[in-house]
């Protein structure tokens, strides 16, 4: 049997573990009211393709990733190498050691990540 769906992940402050629910559709406005945003990093989408086979009495599963959006960063902001170069060396060098170009860091937290093209910001107060 194969079964296509829509989820949506939520990355947690403070765990690797993401939040999954299963939606009907990519809409950025429905799922914001799923969880409590402030509790959450950042948050995308995927379609999923699942086949479930039968054989020697058990059932197999195999789940395949058909679509993945970029990521959503909730209640955060985005500096530029050159941004970080004035304020954390550290990281600057850090950045340079990744390749990374920009990285995006919580407005309220102590997190940072790496910020590349097509990911996006969202804030509570943008009609959440």
């Amino acid at each position: 049997m194969i079964e296509t769906y829509k989820l949506v992940r939520f990355r947690p402050l403070g765990s690797m573990l993401t939040t999954k629910f299963r939606i009907d559709d990519w809409d950025v406005q429905h799922v914001v009211t799923l969880v409590d945003l402030s509790e959450y990093r950042y948050f995308w989408f995927e379609t999923i393709e699942s086949i479930v086979t039968r054989s020697d009495g058990a059932f197999h599963v195999k789940k395949t990733i058909l679509q993945k959006s970029e990521r959503v960063f909730i209640n955060a902001f985005v500096e530029t190498y050159a941004d970080v170069l004035v304020n954390n060396r550290e990281l600057a060098e850090r950045m340079t050691d990744m390749n990374w170009t920009h990285v995006v860091k919580g407005v309220n937290q102590h997190w940072i990540e790496r910020f590349e093209e097509g990911d996006s910001l969202l804030e509570e107060h943008d009609g959440v």
